[in-house]
C-alpha cells in the first residue's frame, strides 16, 4: 500500500500546531491565531483542504492539545491560560465541545496546575 496526498494548503500560522482527524475521517481540527485576538481558535477543515468552521476559545487560551473521541461527537482541547504578563503559564483546562447545528459548545471544563 502506498499513500497519496488527499489535499494542499497554503497560509497559517508558522510553527508546530496541534492536530486531529476527526476518527470518521470528515473534519480535520487544528488551532491558529488571528492577529489582534488574545486567544486560539480552533479550525475545521475538510479532508479536500476546504475550511469548514471554527470557534473561539474563551478567555486568553492557546491550544496544547486536540483530540477527539472515538465517536467524533466531541472534541477534547488542551489548553494553557497565559498569566498576566503572558509570559507565564498561569493554569490548564480540559475542555470538551460538542456540535450541534453547526455551532460549537463548551459543554465541561475542568482547570488545573
Amino acid at each position: 500500500a502506498s499513500a497519496s496526498v488527499s489535499a494542499l494548503s497554503s497560509g497559517g500560522a508558522l510553527g508546530v500546531v496541534p492536530l486531529a482527524w476527526q476518527p470518521r475521517g470528515a473534519l480535520i481540527a487544528t488551532a491558529a491565531r488571528v492577529d489582534g485576538e488574545k486567544s486560539d481558535r480552533v479550525v475545521f477543515y475538510e479532508r479536500n483542504g476546504l475550511r469548514r468552521g471554527e470557534f473561539a476559545l474563551p478567555g486568553d487560551a492557546h491550544v496544547d492539545a486536540l483530540a477527539w473521541s472515538a465517536d467524533s461527537q466531541c472534541l477534547g482541547v488542551v489548553v494553557a491560560y497565559s498569566s498576566a504578563n503572558d509570559d507565564v503559564i498561569a493554569q490548564r483546562a480540559v475542555q470538551i465541545w460538542t456540535r450541534s447545528n453547526m455551532h460549537w459548545y463548551l459543554k465541561y471544563e475542568t482547570r488545573y496546575g
